[in-house]
């Protein structure tokens, strides 16, 4: 008794509770990367344009004003900034580029990485408008709404069961036939490009 229980629930367990046209990978790819990478768009976007991007070491020689600070802030964001502790910095004016030697110790920042990142998202997600595109132009109809209404007849009960069946068969008879009229009709540039699309996919 206990073992059936225990089995009958492992069984319910294991079942696929998930029906449409895309699996995990699917899903994984412009759902959750998308989010990811959004994520990190955002955090990049705001730290670099709205905060402070950067805090360069500024010698108190320069002053405290503000404007002076955000001068040379705003330099070592675009020209980039050494990192070099101040025991070793030395200036040689006697040389044509007195901070040459230290170029080795030079740290760039990259102000593009935030639309990196937001390209990188859209990229994620456009296969699945493009798939969405053209699988509804090739079918004529939500090809995921079949599956989820055929599966939905599965579990319900008679009355029901019988209307989803109705439904389905009607569905994929319009779909086949709306198929069927796009081959024959005289728009063979259409159905050309649909063909050019899929083979870019």
């Amino acid at each position: 008794m206990v073992a059936a229980d225990i089995f009958e629930k492992f069984r319910k367990f294991q079942q696929v509770t998930y029906t449409g046209v895309e699996d995990f990978s699917d899903r994984l790819n412009f759902q959750v990367t998308v989010v990811l990478l959004l994520a990190c768009c955002t955090t990049v976007t705001l730290k670099t344009y709205v905060l402070s991007p950067v805090a360069c070491y500024i010698p108190n020689e320069v002053g405290s004003h503000s404007g002076q600070e955000q001068y040379v802030n705003n330099y070592c964001w675009t020209e980039g900034t050494f990192a070099v502790p101040l025991s070793e910095f030395h200036i040689d004016n006697t040389l044509k580029d007195p901070i040459a030697k230290y170029e080795d110790r030079r740290i760039i920042y990259y102000q593009w990485v935030p639309f990196v990142l937001g390209l990188q998202s859209l990229l994620f997600y456009l296969p699945k408008v493009l798939w969405s595109m053209m699988s509804y132009n090739r079918a004529g109809t939500d090809v995921g709404h079949i599956i989820r209404a055929a599966n939905d007849a599965v579990t319900s009960d008679s009355e029901k069961h019988a209307k989803l069946v109705q439904h389905v068969c009607k569905r994929l008879e319009q779909m086949l036939f709306q198929n069927e009229k796009l081959e024959r009709s005289e728009h063979s540039g259409v159905r050309l490009l649909g063909w050019r699309m899929e083979a870019l996919y």
